[in-house]
């Protein structure tokens, strides 16, 4: 199994407790970005790993949908900027400004964003975990559809799910390109049914 490094564990262990349903989630996501990192051999799988152990700890702070950039700040703040951008690409998945704009999201607030991350393009760490999260429904590994229908039923369908949705179906490609082999194969996946 890939582990996160040392550094990455214990940032995660000084914000939370390995019992609650988020950090349980967060470390299958680490676990699961260790392993595609390995398979695509585009990136670090423990850096992936730390990635994805951390791209939901802005939940330690709130759990609403300005917990990716509390993560963020938080892992800045701390010297970590690759796994800070995980924190805010997991949530935009390469969304553009205007695409945030559109959905609300105030311009200050976003100017903010993109001063600090420039969250497109994505890089293959962003891909990676972006995958992992997907792939994580709560603390147990299903497909992407398995988890989208999960999504849609805590959180109702609509243009935002919709297009997370196709984000993550890019990045998915991606993973699978660098790979050579699908998601199924690489994790062991087999749709419901």
């Amino acid at each position: 199994m890939i582990a996160a490094p040392a550094e990455a564990l214990d940032l995660f262990a000084c914000r939370t407790d390995p019992d609650v349903l988020w950090a349980r989630h967060s470390m299958l996501v680490g676990r699961t970005a260790g392993i595609l990192a390995e398979a695509t051999g585009a990136v670090d799988p423990s850096k992936a790993a730390g990635g994805g152990l951390l791209h939901d700890i802005g939940r330690s702070f709130m759990h609403g949908r300005f917990h990716p950039w509390l993560g963020h700040q938080w892992l800045m703040g701390r010297g970590h900027p690759a796994w800070a951008r995980c924190a805010v690409t997991h949530w935009l998945r390469g969304r553009s400004r205007e695409e945030m704009a559109d959905s609300g999201f105030r311009s200050d607030f976003l100017d903010a964003l993109w001063d600090r991350v420039v969250p497109v393009p994505l890089t293959p760490l962003d891909h990676v975990v972006g995958v992992a999260d997907a792939c994580a429904r709560h603390d147990e590994l299903v497909t992407i559809d398995d988890r989208f229908e999960d999504l849609a039923v805590r959180y109702r369908p609509g243009p935002w799910l919709d297009r997370t949705r196709e984000l993550t179906d890019v990045s998915v490609a991606w993973v699978e390109d660098a790979a050579g082999r699908t998601l199924a194969e690489i994790l062991g996946l087999e749709p419901n049914g």
